[in-house]
């Protein structure tokens, strides 16, 4: 196996520039600088109106796709942290482990691809995208970070190797995992049919090959291998131990902050949770940290005691993570996964259960997805029709020097970099009689 203790240093904290950083008297380690790099970026702004589960609205309280990034790496932070001090670890995964900065520099990015209006505005570009290599928001952050985002021209915020690597969920080429669909003429364009591949982008190729150089070849085969029972539909299957602590941090910061969201908010109410305390209580009441049912009527007791409530659980879903190995993989990174508790992950699965059927798959909540899904497939199909007229002149000078896929790319690249609000507007300059004609929002 690679010696642990270089998984901190050159390959892994080489740049795809190529460059060194020197500056006077700084100290700062590389993934120091890459989450500064990430924080400063405009697409890691753009995040604060873009929409997690809720949407925007009046309400200041519900989450944003920023707010959830925080959160996100806060997690990650604590699961990395627990880890760290558990007893039993061999020394092999301690060394392997990332530092702090490392990981929440992979968990504030983890997020920055997402387009305007979530997952209706993904399944927008993916149709748009169909015959030019689809699309699919954690593709599109590979995109920006690798090429788009302003720092070091051609190679995007240039962030070193492990660090790209923690944020590549998916490690497959959309060719080889995309599903063909039968359009239907006339019909409008069903979420169903259109959910994006779990992959990266064919035109980034380059990337992932620079970003995978330093695997054997064996270990590159295994990561990117595919099968139909993948992690979730034409997945690869495999990740590395730094995007398995991301996602169990996403899915931690998913299934319990958008129920609170859900709860604050009267969405979800006691009886459903009594219901599904009732079917999880026995399987989970005698493990470290499990809440009682006094914090689980503190959810819905007063602002402060639901606060508790909610910091209890994730504490407790975050103790019951562990390194495992599955002794195949030659480098580290591949051979531990992080892994939740097969009961503790059950309950966490009911509460995200939860929240979709009671929040996202609520006919009003749909509709608003939907109404965003319209507003992104109109405006690419308008500024696509006429890109002299339509795009910005950065983005323009992009468009003419790309050839016919990477025309339409540079469009989708453009529209997903808007906020839901800068969406909004432009649809409204568009298509509204009523649109105001500002400057300064395309």
């Amino acid at each position: 196996m690679t010696q642990p203790d270089t998984l901190l240093t050159a390959p892994w904290a080489d740049r795809r520039s190529g460059s060194v950083p020197a500056r006077p008297a700084d100290w700062r380690q590389w993934h120091d600088r890459d989450r500064a790099r990430i924080i400063h970026s405009s697409a890691f702004r753009r995040l604060q109106t873009k929409t997690q589960v809720l949407g925007m609205g009046g309400s200041d309280f519900h989450r944003t796709r920023l707010t959830h990034s925080l959160e996100t790496a806060q997690i990650a932070q604590g699961i990395v942290i627990q880890l760290a001090h558990d007893p039993g670890l061999a020394e092999e995964a301690r060394a392997a482990l990332p530092p702090g900065t490392l990981i929440e520099a992979i968990a504030l990015a983890h997020d920055l691809g997402h387009p305007p209006f979530g997952h209706g505005g993904e399944v927008a570009l993916n149709w748009c995208m169909r015959r030019h290599g689809g699309f699919e928001g954690n593709a599109q952050t590979l995109r920006l970070i690798g090429r788009l985002e302003a720092h070091s021209g051609a190679f995007g915020l240039d962030l070193a190797r492990r660090t790209m690597i923690g944020v590549l969920k998916y490690p497959a080429p959309y060719s080889r995992v995309a599903h063909v669909v039968a359009e239907r003429t006339g019909e409008s364009v069903r979420a169903v049919d259109w959910k994006p591949a779990k992959c990266f982008f064919d035109a980034d190729l380059s990337i992932v090959e620079w970003m995978l150089a330093p695997f054997t070849a064996s270990d590159r085969e295994l990561f990117s291998a595919t099968s139909p029972a993948g992690r979730a539909a034409g997945a690869p299957d495999h990740r590395t131990l730094d995007t398995g602590i991301l996602e169990l941090a996403d899915d931690i910061a998913y299934g319990v902050h958008d129920f609170e969201d859900a709860i604050a908010l009267n969405l979800i109410t006691h009886d459903h949770v009594d219901d599904i305390w009732a079917r999880y209580r026995a399987a989970v009441a005698g493990l470290d940290g499990a809440p009682s049912d006094r914090d689980i009527g503190d959810l819905f007791r007063d602002d402060s005691a639901r606060k508790r409530a909610i910091g209890l659980l994730v504490n407790f879903f975050i103790v019951h993570i562990r390194l495992v190995c599955d002794g195949l993989p030659a480098n580290p990174l591949l051979a531990w996964s992080a892994v939740l508790s097969p009961e503790v992950a059950d309950f966490l699965c009911a509460l995200t259960a939860l929240v979709r059927k009671q929040v996202i798959n609520q006919p009003v909540v749909q509709m608003l997805e939907y109404r965003g899904q319209e507003i992104v497939r109109r405006l690419f199909e308008t500024i696509g029709g006429d890109p002299e007229r339509f795009l910005p002149h950065l983005w323009l000078d992009r468009w003419r020097t790309a050839d016919a896929n990477g025309a339409s790319r540079t469009i989708c690249d453009y529209i997903a970099s808007m906020t839901d609000e800068q969406a909004t507007r432009n649809y409204e300059l568009l298509f509204s009689p009523r649109g105001s004609p500002t400057f300064g929002i395309l």
